[in-house]
């Protein structure tokens, strides 16, 4: 407000403040302390949510309020050249999206004033470059000089595309203009074949009765090249001219001169592609589709299909059908073993250079990557890369559909099944750090952080517990039914998830749509009624140097934890490990045992141009070690359930930082270093390589004394950890 009042006594009355938060519970919090801090102020809440939304856009571009607070009103394609003060409550955390962030705030304009941006930086931990980025007084063009100095291969990668990007000659007068760096395409794509392309003809696809064209923008280094158009169309719903859908589509494109490949990105469903790809080559083109778009799940690791489209020529009432579940794996068995039935479409889910990835393909050539957007430049590496599948001859895309991992329908629990871990299901891991759930009277807390255990099972019955701090709810899930499974023992649970959908959801729903992942012993999966079998995986033996031995002098293998309730305890195997990678030359070795927690222990070295994070996960055992399988189920477990924090290292950072702010462990969870080097690590990830580990604590384990079966199961765990991230498994035995 000091900003604000400033500005009007320099004559800029018209400057106006966006108040952005990290969400929407957040934003009205926000909403309520802007009434109470600033009561002579016209403030205004605008979120999807909000009743009257459209009216409320309508006052805020006619000057009717001075303050807007909202979640990200930017990047839903609202534009308002008054916003000049940004109250950044949270910050974008991509410096792509925060450059395209900033550009709407420091466009020049009569009667308007400098752009500024006020941060709270107690909620906020920054990366230097960003602290640069919002110092009072700092020249926009020297900041983000400063930031390609700080990213190298980001920043200046991206800067340097979007600088690339310049108005298209030729066009003259557009209906619309657009800023070439606010577009946010879909990473998705349809593939032509042709030898040139003539950019200047692309108007020469649309009738210009129908659409308006903005000024399209052309980049010549990396020939991309994209406009937006608008729609008018008559509603179905009145016969009259006066009322009309309006409707915005971007259309990208971008020519590869080497391989001779145009990709073409739209938004708009009933876009002509044909038509618009034959004006760009002169009628020369030929599309990439067929079965060569299967080859974009080459390389996928636990590739499972989730969604499969199938077309039954025999079938003349029911020609299409769309399956998930254990009818993919029926349908997909049939079509191998001679069945009429011809693919359409699949969608698949697994894992790719150890991140987890999506990717659906159609036979007519669209292949997208589901829920997925990007900056214009990685739109175009991605591009690069699903051409590079799809037009290698050497990948069998029938080989990779076959070798896709089988589903089945259980209608009872497996007899004898061992169950290693449970988790959140896979379909969520990344959005497990944007899920909160919300109990009566207490803040939103975070999903990815309460427990969720597998108690056991009975026939067709299984038993979980989830335990939110001290409070513990008790379910089962039931197979059988119309729907496969059932949820007992939530109706009357009032606990809500946000963060999820656009509405709050509940417990019982979040679990019927999403149910826990069951990891079993034998490498397969359960979720809900579906039994996912990965197939053979390549098992290997774990190499030899992955295990390392000790004599554990002074260790008591029956206490496992350094800590019980928030009274110390001597002896344990936490602490020993502790010491261990203090010794190692750890920058920071953290306890973050308990409930919530990512691991027993996590390591993290940092050097000149490597951040290493190492997450160990202890067991306790009988006094005398030897070969019992038993050791290794639960301890194994617990490490594949903590793989997914390699995915977000930020994001496990900020579980450190608020572990050690709470609980009974508060202030006691830093056996070496402290938050100041959280801090430190956190500045440096923004521009230094990172690499993870994972490792198993059990001195109830003799090296020399391993069974094969033990090894064979060590091998399977290792194989997964491999497939799932590409990192490996240390194991921590007895020499003894």
């Amino acid at each position: 407000m000091e900003r604000l009042k400033s500005d009007r006594a320099n004559g800029f009355d018209a400057h106006r403040i966006m108040v952005r938060a990290e969400n929407r519970t957040k934003a009205e919090e926000l909403f309520e302390d802007y009434q109470q801090w600033y009561p002579d102020e016209r403030i205004v809440l605008v979120h999807s949510g909000i009743t009257g939304r459209k009216k409320i856009i309508e006052d805020i571009r006619d000057h009717k309020y001075d303050i807007v607070v909202c979640v990200d009103m930017l990047k839903e394609g609202f534009d308002y050249p008054n916003f000049k003060i940004a109250a950044v409550h949270s910050v974008h955390k991509s410096l792509s999206v925060l450059l395209q962030f900033i550009g709407r705030f420091t466009r020049t304009q009569e009667k308007l004033g400098p752009a500024s941006f006020v941060v709270n930086y107690a909620e906020e931990k920054m990366s230097q470059e960003l602290e640069n980025l919002f110092q009072e007084g700092s020249g926009w063009e020297t900041v983000i000089s400063e930031i390609a100095d700080a990213k190298k291969t980001e920043a200046e990668s991206l800067l340097t595309f979007l600088q690339g990007c310049q108005p298209y000659s030729g066009f003259d007068s557009p209906d619309i203009e657009l800023n070439p760096k606010l577009v946010y395409p879909a990473l998705s794509c349809v593939c032509y074949k042709c030898e040139t392309v003539n950019w200047i003809n692309f108007k020469n696809a649309f009738n210009l009765k129908q659409y308006a064209l903005s000024q399209p923008y052309f980049n010549q280094q990396e020939n991309v090249f994209y406009f937006t158009t608008q729609k008018r169309d008559k509603v179905k719903w009145a016969k009259t001219d006066k009322i009309r859908d309006q409707k915005w589509d971007l259309i990208i494109l971008h020519f590869d001169k080497t391989n001779k490949n145009l990709y073409i990105g739209y938004s708009e469903k009933q876009l002509d592609v044909k038509e618009l790809v034959e004006a760009l080559t002169g009628n020369t083109a030929i599309p990439l589709n067929g079965d060569c778009v299967f080859r974009s799940f080459d390389s996928i690791k636990r590739l499972s299909i989730v969604h499969a489209g199938i077309f039954k020529p025999a079938n003349h009432l029911h020609r299409y059908s769309r399956l998930s579940g254990a009818d993919v794996t029926t349908e997909l068995t049939k079509w191998k073993n001679g069945s009429r039935c011809q693919k359409s479409d699949f969608v698949g889910i697994g894992f790719r250079n150890g991140f987890p990835v999506s990717v659906g393909a159609s036979v007519k050539g669209k292949i997208w990557s589901p829920a997925r957007v990007s900056d214009i430049k990685e739109w175009k590496s991605w591009c690069l890369s699903i051409g590079n599948l799809i037009t290698d001859d050497s990948i069998d895309s029938n080989l990779l559909l076959e070798n896709s991992a089988s589903k089945t329908q259980l209608e009872t629990y497996p007899i004898n099944m061992i169950v290693l871990a449970t988790d959140w299901s896979e379909e969520l891991y990344d959005r497990m750090h944007k899920i909160t759930i919300e109990l009566a009277d207490m803040k939103p807390y975070l999903l990815s952080e309460c427990d969720l255990h597998f108690d056991q099972y009975v026939d067709n019955k299984a038993d979980f517990t989830l335990k939110i701090l001290e409070t513990e709810l008790n379910f089962s899930i039931i197979l059988g039914g119309e729907k496969g499974h059932s949820i007992v023992g939530l109706d009357n649970c009032t606990f809500k998830l946000d963060g999820l959908k656009n509405t709050k959801i509940s417990i019982k729903q979040f679990f019927e749509e999403n149910p826990p992942t069951l990891f079993l012993s034998d490498g397969c999966t359960i979720a809900g009624c579906i039994h996912t079998n990965y197939g053979d995986l390549p098992l290997s033996q774990i190499p030899v140097d992955r295990i390392e031995t000790f004599d554990w002098a002074g260790v008591d293998f029956t206490i496992e934890s350094m800590y019980k309730s928030s009274a110390k305890r001597e002896h344990s195997i936490q602490e020993y490990m502790m010491q261990y990678l203090v010794n190692k030359g750890a920058t920071i070795v953290f306890n973050d045992d308990n409930s919530g927690e990512s691991a027993d222990i996590i390591a993290i070295f940092a050097k000149d141009n490597l951040i290493h994070f190492e997450l160990i996960h202890c067991k306790y055992s009988k006094q005398d070690s030897g070969a019992r399988l038993s050791d290794l189920y639960e301890v194994c477990g617990q490490a594949i359930v903590s793989l997914r924090y390699k995915w977000r290292p930020e994001e496990l950072l900020k579980h450190l930082e608020r572990r050690n702010g709470t609980g009974v462990l508060q202030g006691k969870r830093f056996y070496h270093g402290n938050s100041g080097d959280i801090d430190t690590i956190k500045k440096a990830l923004k521009y230094t390589d990172v690499s993870f580990e994972f490792a198993i604590a059990q001195p109830g384990v003799k090296a020399s004394s391993i069974t094969l079966d033990m090894h064979n199961f060590l091998g399977s765990v290792y194989s997964t950890v491999v497939e799932m991230t590409e990192t490996k498994l240390r194991c921590y035995f007895n020499q003894n």
